[in-house]
């Protein structure tokens, strides 16, 4: 362990949210809570929002090497939010 630190009233109050996308239409999107409720939204509203997903330990190093490193995360930009390109 690095280090640790508490968390404030407001940080433990936060709510995390992921979002999950379609695999054949890139309309269908959710937002998750961390108690597996999900909401039915637009693309346009997981901009910004990070996609459900298991990471392994490989993957959360490499992630805060980047981090660290000021890098670009390409793992991570593939993983944002898709849109549909059908007009």
């Amino acid at each position: 362990m690095i280090g640790s630190a508490t968390l404030s009233e407001e940080e433990m109050q936060r709510k995390i949210v992921f979002f999950r996308q379609g695999l054949l239409n890139l309309n269908d999107c959710w937002l998750v809570n961390l108690d597996g409720r999900e909401t039915k939204v637009a693309p346009q509203d997981c901009i910004d929002v990070e996609r459900l997903a298991v990471w392994d330990f490989e993957q959360v190093e490499e992630r805060l090497r980047n981090l660290y490193m000021n890098k670009k995360d390409l793992l991570f930009e593939h993983m944002k939010v898709k849109f549909s390109t059908a007009t």
